[in-house]
């Protein structure tokens, strides 16, 4: 395991996330001192303890650990039916971080966009507490189609894009890549499809 400047994080070579392997980690972040990891994850099971989510059904998790490798905190992102992690991006130096993924559910104060497949959301956090960042802002986006976010990518202090996919519902039509904009709070700038 290495820091985003390429520096070995002290011997942690693998942790355990749980003892079931119902989980998918997806992706993992230093924040900006390097001091502390996450680890985006989805699973079935609340982390690390291997007890079900509260929904029941499968949920995002961000895992935070020290740079030694120890267990700090876990947040989950979930609605009722099932959710999937993608991709984390730092977005400042102050620690302020968008997890990336897509859900078969609605997000409170959302709505769904497609009537069927997934939707797309990104989930904005403050670093006020690096331990447990505060949630700024949900955003749940798409088309009819069945939406997937593929990447994030900071672009400045106060934007990022993100990399997203829609599969059509009428599958004689092509799959069709977009990329969106979006403020560091989470506000959707590009126009949607």
């Amino acid at each position: 395991l290495a820091t985003s400047d390429g520096s070995d994080v002290e011997d942690v070579e693998e942790i355990t996330i749980s003892s079931l392997r119902e989980e998918t980690a997806r992706a993992v972040e230093f924040d900006e001192n390097n001091s502390a990891f996450r680890v985006l994850v989805d699973s079935e099971s609340t982390l690390p303890d291997a007890e079900p989510t509260q929904s029941l059904s499968r949920d995002v998790s961000l895992l935070t650990y020290s740079s030694e490798g120890v267990y700090s905190s876990t947040q989950e992102f979930s609605t009722i039916e099932d959710d999937f992690a993608s991709d984390i991006e730092l977005l400042s130096t102050e620690g302020d971080l968008v997890i990336g993924g897509y859900t078969e559910g609605e997000f409170d104060d959302n709505q769904r966009k497609g009537l069927s497949g997934t939707d797309a959301f990104i989930s904005v956090l403050s670093a006020d507490d690096s331990d447990n960042p505060a949630l700024v802002n949900i955003l749940q986006f798409g088309t009819d189609g069945s939406d997937v976010i593929l990447d994030l990518e900071k672009v400045s202090e106060h934007k990022f894009m993100v990399l997203w996919r829609e599969v059509p519902i009428d599958s004689s039509d092509d799959t069709r890549y977009r990329v969106s904009a979006f403020s560091s709070e989470g506000i959707k700038l590009s126009p949607d499809p």
